[in-house]
């Protein structure tokens, strides 16, 4: 099918042919138009078998067509998170970029300049119309970012257009026809999902697509539903069970009632973790030669496709901040490096060392609590006896904090923490270096902005807990009605939110059941989100620690790092903590970030944890203060 479009201009640019198609449910073979650019507007497969994804892109791939896209839709499981097959995600994915094509998933993308530099959109989002992949109860917000493009590619039609069942009702979606009247209005929007309705058509300005070849593939490949409803949605989700899925074993039971001497720490030998982390998700199994060279290659991956969304002449200094050049951008994070490298000084003097007062949740408090039942009030715990000093006198740390000047750099920029559990901390300590007094907070789920500056301009600071940095726009019940324990995510890159916090401190730290490709991937697209929705925020990512085991055994901090024989013997997935970072570094840099490797100081840190069950977080005050010094030298210099 050819559609002309009406167009009585000249061109500066060679024309270009797109083919697009929809819907094609694992079958292939079928002749496709030659062209320059391929899109697939989503429902790759019909069952989600991987042998569905696997035929279908060696199929695309043998097509001549220069540019080949693709999206998911509501039968595509293995692409949607939620259904919880990451690893075969991750599969598909490197499968697609082996053979060229490019798989976006709600968001933008630019043609070549040979191609005109035409802008699009592909999202695989659809309403809820008898289940599936990418299907949302709650459509309100979905389309809430995205920009005027020349192309919109989804796999739900627009409400009104190509999207009329057998019954004759329309099931296309209503906030995404007025997303496109209002704010998008692209010269071509392409979609599929309703095969029925298959066909184009015109309004004033726009070309609506349901490309009829979905609908010629649907009856070749399953003849005998002509006379039944064209989505027979006998799928996973619903009633039948599919044996080729099996999802990926995080954990597996290691029957070990040994105890062991395995930190510096330790005062007498401890058990290990009986659950391990499944051997394909980390690297224990190699050397420390092979786990180095592996880590380089990990950073030259994630550089490779970082730099495909974010072109590096357009990334050179850091946005958001007064640093616009190539020179003073790298000498700034030279020096940004230089004050996370350096060592623990004991000081008996204890006015030498910065040490805040905690006046927020009591919890980080717990250490001073017990402490002063035994001490007097003018002693001081050991694990606030040491100051951080980096190795060069290149570099010097402005050790005492003032929230006046602070207040002045910020000039009203109002700041975001977005992160884990662990990272929450980062909204105590900034509570505690800017305010005097406590504030109305009802935990990290549910934790209110609050008001750091008053002078020269009133900023905030406000906390959202996302673990692992997702781009989701609306919070979603996945677990029987009940929000999952184990993964929170609350949105937090809604346009209105970006727009209000322009300084945006993330963190993401190491989780079973992703691995590399998988963070590096997600990584980049909530970058690329954040890029598209916020251009010039100020994103400044801090670099995740590693656990304590046992940590009640520390009594001072560890004169050097742990080495990676060490390293490998930490559970829970922090043995790839430090391989994670570097990649996390790479990612974010080539977005026009600021990385800050407060690992680097922290990992020293086995003393001042909570304790108890908790070797993850810090009691205040204690060894996180020292990083509010870094964070405080770090804005006064950025703006």
């Amino acid at each position: 099918m050819s559609i002309p479009v009406n167009f009585t201009g000249k061109c500066q640019y060679k024309k270009s042919r797109f083919v697009c198609i929809s819907d094609t449910h694992g079958k292939i073979d079928f002749n496709i138009p030659d062209g320059d650019v391929l899109i697939h507007a989503g429902d790759i497969s019909r069952r989600s078998t991987f042998q569905e994804f696997e035929n279908t892109i060696q199929w695309l791939s043998s097509l001549p067509h220069k540019i080949k896209i693709i999206t998911g839709g509501n039968h595509d499981h293995f692409l949607d998170e939620q259904f919880g097959f990451i690893e075969r995600k991750q599969a598909i994915l490197a499968l697609m970029e082996k053979h060229k094509i490019t798989y976006l998933e709600h968001e933008k993308y630019q043609l070549p300049k040979s191609m005109g530099s035409l802008t699009l959109f592909v999202s695989p989002y659809a309403p809820v119309h008898l289940g599936g992949a990418f299907m949302l109860d709650d459509m309100s917000c979905i389309w809430d970012d995205i920009p005027p493009v020349d192309i919109l590619v989804t796999h739900t039609p627009p409400y009104g257009y190509g999207d009329k069942i057998v019954r004759g009702r329309h099931v296309g979606c209503q906030y995404l026809r007025d997303r496109i009247d209002q704010v998008i209005q692209p010269k071509v929007s392409v979609f599929g999902h309703i095969h029925e309705a298959h066909g184009y058509t015109f309004n004033e300005e726009v070309v609506f697509v349901l490309y009829q070849f979905s609908k010629i593939i649907y009856y070749a490949a399953f003849p005998t539903t002509k006379n039944e409803p064209i989505h027979d949605h006998d799928l996973i989700y619903h009633s039948q069970k599919n044996k080729n899925i099996k999802q990926q074993t995080v954990l597996t039971f290691e029957n070990d009632n040994q105890t062991y001497l395995d930190f510096p720490w330790y005062q007498k030998q401890h058990t290990r973790p009986q659950y391990k982390p499944n051997s394909t998700l980390t690297t224990l199994h190699m050397s420390n030669k092979e786990r180095e060279i592996y880590q380089q290659k990990a950073i030259l991956q994630a550089k490779k496709l970082a730099f495909r969304k974010f072109v590096p002449e357009e990334y050179i200094g850091i946005r958001g901040s007064s640093l616009l050049t190539a020179e003073e951008t790298l000498e700034f994070r030279q020096k940004v490096e230089c004050w996370t490298k350096g060592k623990w000084v004991k000081e008996e003097d204890v006015s030498k060392v910065f040490n805040l007062k905690h006046v927020q949740d009591p919890l980080y408090s717990s250490c001073d609590n017990q402490f002063y039942k035994t001490h007097n009030a003018t002693e001081k715990r050991e694990a606030t006896k040491y100051r951080w000093v980096p190795e060069s006198n290149n570099c010097p740390l402005l050790t005492k904090v003032e929230s006046k000047k602070w207040c002045r750099s910020l000039r009203g920029r109002n700041m975001l923490l977005v992160g884990d559990l662990v990272h929450y901390q980062y909204h105590e300590l900034l509570l505690d270096a800017f305010r005097d007094d406590p504030t109305v907070c009802f935990g990290e789920l549910n934790c209110k902005d609050h008001t750091i500056c008053k002078a020269p301009k009133d900023t905030r600071l406000r906390y959202v807990r996302n673990d692992i940095l997702s781009t989701i726009r609306k919070f979603q019940n996945r677990d029987g009605g009940h929000p999952l324990a184990n993964v929170v995510e609350w949105p937090f890159v809604t346009s209105n939110i970006l727009s209000t916090y322009p300084v945006l401190l993330l963190s993401r730290s190491t989780m079973l059941g992703d691995d590399d490709e998988l963070f590096t991937r997600r990584l980049i697209h909530t970058l690329k989100v954040i890029r598209e929705t916020s251009p010039d925020a100020l994103v400044i990512y801090k670099s995740s620690f590693i656990g304590h085991p046992f940590c009640d055994d520390a009594t001072s901090p560890l004169s050097k790092e742990l080495s990676d024989q060490e390293l490998k013997k930490l559970p829970y997935g922090w043995s790839e903590s430090k391989r994670r970072n570097a990649i996390a570094k790479a990612v974010v840099e080539a977005a026009g970030g600021l990385y800050v490797d407060l690992a680097a100081m922290i990992d020293l840190r086995p003393d001042g944890h909570v304790g108890g069950q908790d070797c993850s977080r810090y009691c205040i005050p204690g060894p996180l203060d020292a990083t509010v010094q870094v964070l405080y030298n770090v804005f006064l210099n950025l703006f």
